[in-house]
């Protein structure tokens, strides 16, 4: 329990620092700033849940990538429906939320590159932690997070009053996605932290 509220605390501080300092001077509104909090946890358990690697991973492991850590040709391992679904779930709040937060992601293409870029970057720093890189990986991600726009269509359809006009920019939303990622990157420690608290 200790160790993961340290994870969380490495993500979420240093972005409630940012937010103090930078967006309480901003104009948007109440909602926007429910919908980029919500994102904000979300996100952590996603970092959680998948095992970002981090600097400290690096000392650990080197950087000495082998070919059986990437798979790049789509489908062609031995399928397990569970890690599939949960791949295909993963960044399906994505899909959803970041509309309701940045204007311009409400846009097929945009969502699609968005969601790509974010899946890339969780995969790639999995090569960090002697963990495996895998294309099937990154295709469900974004069809996931595709099916999420889709929901996030239908819904605001039916209730058009969910979404506002107040709303962050791409810019400070890259910023707010960066220092989490970079946060739990520089400051979690994981063995370190346990062989204090658990000798």
């Amino acid at each position: 329990m200790l160790l993961i509220i340290y994870e969380f605390g490495t993500i979420l501080l240093p972005i409630v620092l940012f937010w103090r300092i930078y967006l309480r001077k901003k104009e948007v509104s109440l909602l926007s700033k429910i919908y980029l909090g919500v994102f904000g946890l979300y996100y952590a358990c996603v970092l959680h849940f998948t095992g970002a690697g981090t600097v400290y991973d690096i000392k650990l492991y080197g950087i000495d990538f082998s070919s059986n850590q990437l798979n790049l040709i789509p489908f062609s391992q031995e399928i397990d429906t569970v890690i599939y679904l949960l791949n295909l779930v993963l960044l399906m709040p994505c899909g959803f939320l970041l509309p309701l937060i940045v204007k311009k992601f409400d846009s097929f293409k945009r969502i699609l590159l968005v969601n790509l870029g974010i899946s890339l970057l969780i995969e790639l720093s999995q090569l960090f932690n002697n963990r495996k890189t895998d294309i099937d990986d990154i295709i469900l991600n974004v069809a996931g997070a595709i099916i999420g726009y889709i929901v996030y269509k239908l819904v605001t359809k039916l209730f058009p009053k969910i979404s506002n006009k107040n709303m962050f920019n791409i810019s400070e939303f890259v910023i707010y996605v960066l220092i989490m990622t970079i946060g739990r990157f520089l400051l979690f420690a994981e063995f370190y932290f346990a062989s204090i608290f658990y000798m």
